[in-house]
């Protein structure tokens, strides 16, 4: 009677509704899986604040610019970081990278970085611009004929004249200028010699 008893108890003890204990046994020829520790559940998707800090519009040229530049210099850091430490950032450091990005103080640097940026690529764009119309404007006075047209393009930097219509001009821009001393050294002297005729 003990082994009645045993067993009584033993079946007093299970719950109901409890798998038989055959069923908590591997079974043979299935492998045997691991339950999955349970996975952290997935942060929610942060977009970086500094393209909403710096960039003011779809038009803002320069918080675009601004954010280029931002995102350069995280790079910049990335790569230094991985240099020195021989690992990637932890999602803390990069936290802190952003945290020290999103001051006042250098959300304006990157402003004045891309407004400077801006600045020179468009003078330079002008620059250049300007020198490929100097060159056609040259050509349409070249193309005038006659020595007022070649002494205007020689004046804008056009290519020389033929030797021989140089040297003529030479000599007549001398002649000219001789003329004109000749006229005002005259009216000096008359003035000076016969004051009665200028009202005096």
């Amino acid at each position: 009677m003990p082994d009645s008893q045993m067993e009584a108890r033993d079946e007093a003890e299970k719950a109901p509704g409890a798998p038989p204990e055959s069923d908590k046994l591997p079974r043979v020829g299935v492998p045997f899986a691991p339950e999955k520790p349970a996975t952290p559940a997935p942060r929610p998707f942060q977009r970086n604040p500094i393209l909403a800090e710096l960039v003011q519009g779809e038009d803002d040229l320069a918080g675009l610019v601004g954010y280029a530049l931002y995102k350069l210099h995280k790079r910049d850091w990335l790569a230094s970081f991985f240099k020195t430490h021989g690992r990637d950032p932890t999602e803390g450091e990069i936290e802190s990278y952003v945290l020290g990005e999103r001051t006042q103080r250098r959300l304006a640097t990157y402003r004045r970085l891309a407004e400077d940026v801006i600045g020179r690529k468009a003078g330079a764009i002008i620059d250049k611009a300007s020198a490929a119309a100097a060159p056609s404007a040259l050509q349409r006075v070249s193309a005038l004929k006659g020595p007022i047209a070649n002494s205007v393009a020689s004046a804008l930097g056009a290519p020389a004249a033929p030797k021989e219509f140089s040297q003529r001009s030479a000599i007549a821009t001398l002649i000219f200028w001789i003329v004109v001393l000749i006229v005002l050294v005259t009216a000096g002297y008359f003035y000076v010699s016969q004051p009665s005729n200028f009202g005096r």
